[in-house]
């Protein structure tokens, strides 16, 4: 009898660590992509965008924007649940295994995310192109409002042979387009770009590296 209830109370304290502890955001997914410093359009000016996603979530991921500071500005977004901030030093945050990011602000839930999303941008086109032998996705994303964004296109190359659960998105807004428009597309970005009210291709971004990293995520 003593050993079926000490085996009670060591499920119900491992239900309870499941369910309510804050230690258990792991990423093993580095996404890289070289980025000519600009006015990006959606976001704000980099030289860098790294993403980590989570391998076993398809909402999850940490995201940091390099800078010429020593700082690094870092968010880690649960979409259609919350997201938290927190700034690092570059050194200290790349050779960290655990990092503590901030309290938990709340964001919509996704229907309503995803009807704030159309509400600033539509899907204009989606076609299969060929890239340096590669067969990619090409999505072209328009702004309901040009001149309010500054810009015609978005576009964005994904390879959908890629082994990963979603695509790694950099606004919030493109990523709840997306969900909305084409639900089922799954893939890894490569290769992204604008095309500005007169024509010309800027803010050029492509994905230069992918690695295996290890690090732990801990919520405020």
């Amino acid at each position: 009898m003593k050993l079926f209830k000490i085996y009670v109370v060591i499920l119900f304290l491992l239900a309870v660590d499941s369910l309510y502890s804050q230690d258990k955001f792991f990423f093993n997914r580095l996404h890289q992509f070289e980025h000519l410093e600009c006015q990006h359009a959606i976001g704000t000016i980099i030289k860098d965008k790294v993403f980590y996603s989570h391998n076993t979530d398809n909402t999850t991921f940490m995201n940091f924007y390099n800078s010429e500071s020593d700082i690094l500005y870092v968010d880690f977004t649960k979409y259609g649940s919350y997201i938290a901030f927190n700034e690092f030093k570059k050194s200290a945050f790349l050779e960290a295994n655990v990092v503590l990011m901030g309290f938990m602000n709340g964001v919509p839930l996704d229907a309503v995310s995803v009807l704030e999303a159309r509400m600033k941008f539509r899907v204009d086109k989606v076609k299969d192109t060929m890239v340096e032998g590669k067969k990619l996705k090409h999505i072209k994303i328009q702004p309901r409002n040009t001149k309010k964004h500054n810009f015609k296109s978005y576009n964005i190359f994904i390879n959908t042979k890629a082994e990963t659960e979603i695509p790694l998105y950099t606004s919030p807004s493109l990523y709840f387009l997306l969900e909305g428009s084409l639900k089922d597309l799954r893939g890894t970005v490569v290769e992204t770009y604008f095309i500005d009210l007169e024509g010309y291709r800027y803010c050029h971004d492509i994905l230069t590296g992918f690695q295996i990293i290890n690090k732990r995520v801990i919520l405020r």
